[in-house]
C-alpha cells in the first residue's frame, strides 16, 4: 500500500498548474507517482478536472487512459 492517494496527484497537479500554467499530463504523473494504482491517479486527474473545470484548457486526460 503506497503513502499517497489520489489527494496528492490532485495537489501535486494544483501545484504544477499554479507553478507553470500547464497541467501535467498523465505520463508524467504516472512517473511521479510510480508506486500509486493508476486508478488512484486517474481520481486525482477526475477531481483536478472537477475543481478546476474545462475552462483551464491543457491536456486531454483521457487520451492517456490506459485500456
Amino acid at each position: 500500500m503506497s503513502a499517497w492517494n489520489y489527494w496528492h496527484v490532485h495537489h501535486f497537479m494544483v501545484t504544477h498548474y499554479q507553478n507553470t500554467g500547464l497541467v501535467p499530463e498523465r505520463s508524467v504523473l504516472l512517473v511521479e507517482f510510480a508506486d500509486l494504482d493508476p486508478e488512484q491517479v486517474d481520481e486525482g486527474i477526475a477531481e483536478f478536472d472537477l475543481v478546476m473545470g474545462n475552462h483551464r484548457g491543457g491536456v486531454d486526460h483521457n487520451a492517456y487512459k490506459e485500456a
